[in-house]
């Protein structure tokens, strides 16, 4: 039986997927810490693509207290082909009971306690409401996943991108990113970009890139908003990006080499 991994990955997704994660795991609020353990689960609910963490109910350094059952998912997030980070921590796709943590300095931390038992004895907790630590890393935007992998390579095709017949990148030295189960992203040197860029106040956070600002682009007699995103201190999977700007080429006319390709759709940056 030949087995494709992409489809066996996608397929996975309605299930509830979970491993033990190595690291000291810690989340804190403030100046106290809430969660401190070196036992936690890496914790997929059906139809997410980022995990939680799950830990010991005996490593959570407060209270915990019922608080209801689960908030069914809404109409529009049943209708999402998948459950990405903009969902919130409270929109459930597992049978549990909903908790809360009051820890230390008033801290209150949503949590969720699953019915499967493979977790008993466990919590999920609301990565929002913490500061999380591995070892001694802070953590953005989610817990990594330790399948998850980024590749950055350079490539010597010549990219012209294009919108409305002008030409906003024209280059020979742009490079390609490789993201887990996304399409190839071109990142390119600031110098390949033949538009005026204005700032924008645009920012996201990746748990594998790090924190990105973002750029608009005036093209003739209009702004095109959040155009271009840059890492300017990337986390260690991105380094070969810092600088760099990252680019929606869904948004333009993409010619490489002299061939001109199809647009995809909306990604994460």
């Amino acid at each position: 039986m030949t087995v494709q991994l992409q489809d066996r990955a996608r397929h996975d997704l309605a299930d509830l997927r979970l491993t033990p994660s190595p690291w000291r795991i810690r989340g804190t609020a403030g100046s106290g810490t809430v969660i401190d353990t070196r036992r936690a689960m890496l914790v997929w609910e059906p139809r997410r693509v980022t995990p939680v963490y799950a830990v010991p109910e005996e490593d959570v350094r407060g209270t915990i207290e019922a608080a209801g059952p689960p908030r069914p998912l809404s109409g529009a997030e049943s209708a999402r082909p998948v459950l990405d980070p903009s969902v919130p921590f409270d929109a459930h796709s597992s049978p549990g009971e909903v908790l809360l943590i009051r820890g230390t300095q008033g801290a209150e931390v949503p949590a969720f306690r699953f019915s499967d038992p493979h977790l008993a004895g466990f919590v999920a907790v609301d990565f929002d409401a913490l500061t999380w630590f591995e070892e001694g890393t802070e953590q953005l935007a989610h817990p990594r996943d330790p399948f998850h992998r980024i590749d950055v390579r350079p490539t010597t095709e010549h990219v012209v991108l294009s919108l409305d017949g002008v030409v906003v990148v024209d280059t020979d030295d742009a490079r390609l990113l490789a993201e887990t189960m996304l399409p190839l992203r071109w990142y390119v040197p600031v110098d390949a970009v033949r538009v005026p860029l204005e700032p924008s106040a645009t920012t996201t956070t990746c748990a594998y890139k790090g924190r990105a600002t973002y750029r608009s682009a005036r093209v003739g007699d209009r702004l095109v908003p959040d155009l271009f995103w840059t890492y300017e201190h990337p986390l260690s999977d991105s380094r070969d990006v810092a600088g760099l700007l990252g680019v929606y080429a869904e948004r333009l006319d993409v010619v490489v080499d002299g061939v001109p390709q199809p647009r995809h759709g909306p990604l994460r940056t």
